[in-house]
């Protein structure tokens, strides 16, 4: 009996728990040392400069520059967690100059095999950089090879080439919200590296003004946070559907938010299991603003379900 037990929890948790990501430091939350100046995306674990200067942004920092949310390319609460990155997608008068991100995958695509991709963008308006433009084009290239792009011939002809294994023809402009970038590929080489970026020449790249900002045509800057890859699609779902709720807990309550555009949707459905795939909550809400005392719960870990017809979304807590 206990044996079966097991293997019902075994397969309950598999069901539940979100599928292996194979970007080591996805939403940049592990730190070498806490950012102080521009430039400095290194200083998030495993992540690396591929070109020019991509920032890093997180709470711990004490630099007006590179803080949260407040920081000099605008203001943004991160997605989830403490931090996120920060890279330029088009800076004229200067000719295809970009940042690029990178860091090394977990594990080295498999040729033929179906891998998903996620990350999640949000504009830049104001600040002292004062990045002025939104863009379209910005994706993800994967290379089996490290590189650094200069922004100059023969480098920008070699890595703006007009193509990215997944990039967003839509203008991006929102500047409080997270726009999810995703796509599906078939690995046709043993890709080991993911680069984040706008890959396409100038003269490709769509970009909408918004002011003028005194020391360039136009400059567009985007925040980069919570990065996927890996073979499962509901993954991607999952990152998808955080832009339709609000999470938040405490050691006793649990706030759910329903977007306001879904706000018609009722019976959204909260259960939350212990580790034994056991149910030690369960109701149906016909409210958005939702409000879960968990005061009652012992410590320990615990899955957190919401369903409605919109959403299905699972995530893992610490009480």
């Amino acid at each position: 009996m206990k044996k079966l037990l097991l293997i019902c929890f075994l397969l309950f948790f598999s069901q539940i728990t979100p599928a292996q990501n194979l970007v080591p430091n996805p939403s940049f939350e592990d730190t070498v040392v806490c950012p102080d100046n521009s430039a400095e995306i290194e200083y998030a674990t495993g992540w690396i400069n591929f070109g020019i200067t991509p920032d890093y942004f997180n709470v711990c920092s004490t630099s007006p520059f590179v803080s949260v949310p407040n920081n000099w390319a605008g203001y943004q609460l991160p997605a989830s967690g403490n931090a996120y990155a920060g890279l330029y997608t088009k800076e004229l008068p200067n000719i295809n100059v970009r940042d690029y991100i990178s860091i090394k995958l977990s594990d080295t695509l498999h040729v033929n095999t179906a891998y998903y991709i996620s990350f999640k963008a949000s504009m830049g308006l104001g600040g002292v950089l004062k990045p002025n433009c939104a863009t379209n084009k910005l994706g993800a290239l994967f290379t089996t090879y490290p590189f650094y792009y200069d922004g100059n011939p023969p480098n920008a002809h070699y890595y703006v080439k007009n193509f990215a294994h997944i990039f967003t023809d839509q203008l991006i402009n929102d500047t409080i919200g997270w726009t999810v970038i995703s796509d599906s590929l078939v690995a046709d080489s043993a890709y080991q590296y993911i680069v984040l970026g706008n890959f396409f020449v100038d003269s490709l790249t769509a970009s909408l003004k918004y002011f003028d900002n005194g020391y360039s045509e136009c400059a567009s800057y985007y925040f980069i946070d919570d990065v996927y890859v890996g073979e499962s699609p509901d993954a991607v779902n999952e990152i998808n559907n955080e832009n339709l709720l609000s999470f938040q807990y405490s050691e006793n309550l649990i706030s759910i938010e329903i977007h306001s555009i879904y706000s018609y949707r009722k019976n959204t459905e909260v259960i939350i299991y212990n580790l034994l795939g056991k149910s030690v909550f369960f109701q149906t809400f016909d409210y958005t603003n939702i409000k879960v005392n968990i005061n009652n719960l012992l410590k320990g870990m615990y899955i957190v379900y919401i369903q409605n017809a919109d959403i299905i979304y699972s995530k893992k807590i610490i009480k």
